[in-house]
């Protein structure tokens, strides 16, 4: 049995998110992030200072499931692009651009992953989308998967961590917070090397305490940003922006002979590995500047989160591919799931 929480404000509310599920929590809510806590990166691990988010907000969508947005404090937004256009003009005109274009993107309720990690190598992101899929639920408690699952509060430091599997479960707390229960579960080797668990050691609590949604509830077409600089060709010309700003460099390049043929030939083989109901709507080589290596964009949807993971998976074996990356998932109108990958090439020889 879990240990039982510390006091009162991690005691699970009695929520339901449906009739359907009267076990799993409701875990709508707006709350604020704590600064490289293990509960933030439950939502955003990969983005480091200073771009990180400040708030999360999440809320019930169909299945059962949770779409969250992240989103940094309205303050520190305007600091972090003012201080770019002090720094650097002709970057700061091109952010200016690419957020432009994000807001109308957003506006028309599609997809801004791609522009979203253009922004990013240039300056801060506003906000950020994601899904969050509880599963498992019992008592108003639902797990969900973890990018770390590293032991979180084991009281004998002596305790090999490899031994340990540590489950993450949350639920909405009686003060409005969002609760972490973090069970650290012994493990021993079993048959044909798989681990069973042998009994829990211990359980820590966690939670990201609630905050006011008028805070959260900000946009960009509402800041006085600074406007950029008339006299700067730069953000009239992309063929000026100083080194190091990607969406900006247009330096041809030569382009293997067989390129052609490796692209069909990967575009064939994925899919041919697509999951029933699947489908590829976008395939398309990046732009291929100097001294970068080679990316495909490829979009689509599928019927659930495990048939994106074995399509990923699947693809990642092609002879051509260097890797795989998940730009973004989420959940759609249409009860399926969207999804978006960048394929890395494998050196091409001339």
């Amino acid at each position: 049995m879990p240990d039982a929480p510390p006091s009162y404000e991690f005691e699970p509310i009695e929520s339901p998110v449906s009739a359907s599920n009267p076990q799993c929590p409701d875990l709508s809510g707006t709350y604020l992030l704590v600064p490289d806590s293990q509960e933030s990166k439950l939502f955003s691990p990969y983005l480091l200072p200073p771009h990180q988010m400040d708030m999360v907000q999440l809320t019930h969508s169909s299945n059962d499931w949770f779409l969250y947005r992240l989103k940094m404090h309205k303050a520190r937004f305007v600091e972090q692009a003012t201080a770019l256009h002090a720094s650097n003009p002709g970057a700061y005109a091109e952010w200016r651009r690419l957020i432009t274009q994000w807001q109308q993107v957003k506006q028309e309720k599609k997809d801004t992953s791609v522009l979203e990690s253009d922004i990013l190598e240039i300056g801060p992101l506003p906000e950020r989308g994601g899904l969050l899929t509880p599963s498992q639920c019992e008592a108003f408690w639902a797990m969900v998967k973890y990018q770390d699952n590293a032991p979180i509060g084991l009281e004998d430091a002596s305790d090999n961590t490899g031994s340990i599997e540590t489950v993450t479960r949350l639920a909405r707390g009686k003060t409005g917070a969002l609760v972490f229960r973090y069970d650290n579960f012994r493990m021993r080797s079993f048959i044909f090397g798989s681990n069973i668990r042998t009994g829990i050691i211990n359980s820590a609590y966690a939670k990201l305490e609630p905050m006011q949604h008028s805070l959260f509830n900000w946009e960009v077409g509402d800041l006085r940003l600074p406007l950029p600089d008339s006299d700067s060709s730069q953000s009239q010309n992309p063929e000026a922006m100083p080194p190091g700003v990607a969406p900006s460099e247009r330096i041809e390049r030569e382009l293997p002979a067989s390129l052609p043929a490796t692209l069909v030939n990967v575009q064939q083989y994925a899919t041919s590995q697509l999951p029933a109901g699947a489908n590829i709507s976008h395939f398309l080589l990046e732009d291929a500047s100097k001294d970068k290596a080679l990316w495909i964009s490829m979009k689509g949807t599928a019927k659930s989160n495990q048939d994106v993971s074995d399509f990923m998976r699947a693809i990642d074996q092609h002879p051509s591919l260097e890797y795989v990356e998940l730009v973004s998932i989420q959940y759609t109108d249409q009860n399926k799931v969207a999804f978006e990958f960048r394929l890395k090439l494998e050196n091409q020889t001339q």
